[in-house]
């Protein structure tokens, strides 16, 4: 019985360095057949935390980014720049300048005959002689087409560029003039 207990001292031991290694098929040729975990430094655990929150950090703005662009890309017309629309019907050539924009495709139902003959129109802000008018041509323009001003021959698209308002205000004082002068 005194042998078992001076064994039991060393049982205890070899059990606490036990809990404090791992038994590994690699280190069945090690002596004692376990490794000793590898420890890391506090300096070397709170660089692996910093390194992954940059990670996030990275893929959250990422993440953000996209999201932001596609809610930019892809955003319908405000009610405000909707109603501003100026339309032309097809077979009569008359302009509403403001017209409610139902969320559909052109064309869009004319309200006094029910036909579906309303259409985008744009401004042209040019005469025959390529001057600047003080008050611009509206020329109805299908979706991704361009059709010609019947003023000036010029091509007009959707989102027609205008000339600068300097010149279009100095067309307007010349329209003015003449007219306060007795011209047409």
């Amino acid at each position: 019985m005194t042998r078992s207990k001076s064994n039991l001292p060393s049982l205890m031991d070899s059990f606490e360095q036990g809990a404090r290694r791992i038994s590994t098929p690699t280190a069945a040729n090690s002596p004692g057949g376990s490794v000793d975990l590898p420890t890391k430094s506090p300096r070397e655990v709170q660089a692996r935390k910093e390194r992954l929150k940059f990670i996030i950090a990275i893929v959250l703005f990422s993440i953000a980014g996209l999201w932001g662009a596609y809610q930019i890309l892809n955003r319908p017309e405000s009610p405000a720049s909707a109603a501003s629309k100026t339309v032309a019907i097809s077979e009569s050539g008359e302009v509403f300048m403001s017209f409610a924009m139902p969320n559909a495709r052109p064309p869009w139902k004319n309200p006094k005959t029910g036909a579906m003959d309303v259409w985008p129109a744009e401004a042209c802000w040019y005469d025959r002689s390529g001057e600047v008018r003080p008050d611009p041509v509206y020329v109805r323009v299908m979706p991704e087409t361009s059709a010609k001003c019947p003023d000036c021959g010029r091509d007009v698209v959707i989102s027609n560029p205008s000339p600068s308002a300097q010149r279009i205000k100095a067309a307007q004082e010349r329209a003015a003039a003449q007219k306060a002068a007795g011209g047409k």
